[in-house]
C-alpha cells in the first residue's frame, strides 16, 4: 500500500514543487489593499509612508533604448514578516517584490566593514549603515536582456578600506574592498 502511494504521491508533489512561484499582484496594507496599477497617492493613502524610497531616473543605453524612470518603496511589516519593495513607473505600481524579513527593533547593530551579506536588500543596509558615500546606477547588458546594478561605496575610517556594495533586483550581490 505505501509503495502504491508513494507512486502517485511523489509525482504529484514534484509537479507542485516544479511549478513557478507566482508574483505577487496585491498587497493588504492597514488602510486597505493596493494592486498593480494603482498610483502612488493610492499606495501611499493605504499603506502610508514608505520606510526607504528610492528614485531611479530615466536613462538612455545605446543598443537597447530609454529605460523609463523606476521608484522603489520599501514597507518593513516587522520581524516575522517579510519586507514588502513596491516598484512604481510612470506613478503607477508595475510590481510587488519581498526582500528578507524585517525587524521590529530599533537598530542597535552597528555598520561594520565585514558586516554585509549576500542577498540583503538595500534597505536592511540602509537600517544600519545609513546613506552610502558614493552612490551610483550602471546597467549591464546579459544574454536576457538589461540588469540594473546599484553601486553604494560605505567608508569606515583610516583603519579599513571602503567598501562597494552591488545591489542587482534590490538585493545585495557583491561585496569588494576597494584599495
Amino acid at each position: 500500500m505505501r509503495t502504491i502511494l508513494g507512486w502517485l504521491v511523489t509525482p504529484l508533489l514534484a509537479l507542485v514543487l516544479a511549478q513557478p512561484v507566482a508574483a505577487e499582484s496585491s498587497l493588504r496594507c492597514s488602510g486597505g489593499l493596493v494592486r498593480l496599477g494603482d498610483g502612488t497617492w493610492q499606495v501611499k493613502r493605504a499603506c502610508g509612508e514608505p520606510d526607504y524610497r528610492h528614485q531611479q531616473e530615466a536613462v538612455d543605453i545605446p543598443g537597447v533604448g530609454v529605460i523609463g524612470s523606476v521608484t522603489e518603496w520599501y514597507y518593513n511589516l516587522g520581524g516575522q514578516r517579510l519586507i514588502r519593495v513596491l516598484y512604481f513607473r510612470e506613478g503607477d505600481l508595475d510590481r510587488i517584490a519581498k526582500a528578507g524579513y524585517g525587524s521590529s527593533r530599533v537598530v542597535a547593530e552597528r555598520c561594520s566593514p565585514y558586516g554585509f551579506e549576500i542577498g540583503l536588500s538595500k534597505y536592511a543596509v540602509r537600517r544600519v549603515c545609513g546613506e552610502p558615500q558614493f552612490r551610483q546606477t550602471r546597467w549591464r547588458l546579459y544574454e536576457r536582456g538589461v540588469q540594473r546594478v546599484d553601486e553604494w561605496v560605505y567608508e569606515f575610517g583610516s583603519r579599513h578600506y571602503p567598501r562597494e556594495l552591488e545591489f542587482i533586483d534590490g538585493r545585495l550581490d557583491n561585496v569588494d574592498r576597494v584599495e
